[in-house]
């Protein structure tokens, strides 16, 4: 006997991270997460930013790995059926939005910077590079995605971020639905 779904879990997952990345485009994936949900207008991002925190019972969260960027926090969005359409097409939306205003983008590079400052300074961080460099070998994408990359976060333009959503747009995408959907969840995610 089981008790069915009274929710759903939607997540979508890109096979591209930070191991994808050329040595001078390092943390282009992370920046491109980290815009995901700031495309747009200031009003288009907010209402969009705010909707989803309304429908996901979890919130709005990402992740960038050295395989994948996920949506989702931990890795998954979960909402209430009536509310899965809208979360999905609101997830394309931030997905597929290509605008990308300078204010916005300068904005999320210092926050971007004030989260890896820390990381790559700390020794926890250095004894992993070392791991990795001994794991992996100097030239291996795991070994130079781990390596310090404040110096490349400052030098990403635009433009670099737009390359990352041009390759992400429709490819190499993997999107689950499980629990409660119906017909106009699965057609939302088509769209």
């Amino acid at each position: 006997q089981y008790r069915p779904s009274l929710s759903v879990n939607l997540s979508v997952m890109f096979a591209y991270g930070t191991a994808y990345e050329l040595p001078e485009k390092r943390q282009a994936a992370h920046f491109a997460e980290h815009m995901m949900f700031r495309k747009g207008s200031r009003a288009d991002y907010r209402q969009r930013h705010e909707e989803l925190g309304h429908l996901s019972v979890n919130g709005v969260n990402a992740f960038t790995g050295f395989e994948s960027i996920v949506l989702g926090n931990d890795n998954v969005f979960t909402a209430l059926p009536q509310s899965a359409p809208r979360l999905a097409r609101l997830l394309g939306e931030a997905v597929y939005d290509d605008r990308i205003e300078d204010e916005f983008f300068e904005a999320e590079r210092q926050i971007v910077l004030k989260e890896l400052l820390p990381i790559e300074q700390s020794e926890i961080c250095a004894f992993f590079r070392k791991v990795d460099r001994a794991l992996w070998g100097d030239s291996h994408p795991y070994t130079l995605a781990a390596e310090p990359c404040v110096d490349n976060i400052r030098a990403l333009s635009i433009d670099d971020v737009r390359d990352v959503f041009n390759y992400l747009a429709g490819r190499n995408v993997v999107i689950s639905l499980v629990g409660c959907f119906d017909e106009e969840t699965i057609s939302a995610i088509k769209e």
